[in-house]
């Protein structure tokens, strides 16, 4: 679950569903996104649709062992890294 809370009021706005692993979170705030990069393999997409309301729009899949990111306000991009694992063939 991810955790809204008004930072000025220190109030519980609301609980989302996303999937575990949680490294890092970005807010766009011009489109109203939220982003959860999920260590799992998937990034969680949340929409805030008003003040008190946030939906889940999609759980996109990624790379497993994603989960750091950035976010670019400016243009909207988002900005993905994950460890890749060495194997035998490497």
């Amino acid at each position: 679950m991810m955790t809204i809370v008004d930072p000025d009021k220190g109030q519980l706005i609301a609980m989302v569903p996303i999937d575990g692993r949680v490294d890092s979170v970005a807010f766009d705030p011009v489109l109203q996104f939220v982003f959860a990069c999920n260590g799992v393999g998937t990034l969680t997409v949340t929409s805030e649709h008003s003040a008190d309301q946030f939906v889940v729009l999609e759980n996109m899949r990624t790379k497993r062992h994603t989960r750091s990111m950035a976010l670019d306000t400016t243009s909207h991009k988002l900005y993905l890294c994950y460890r890749r694992f060495p194997t035998s063939t490497d």
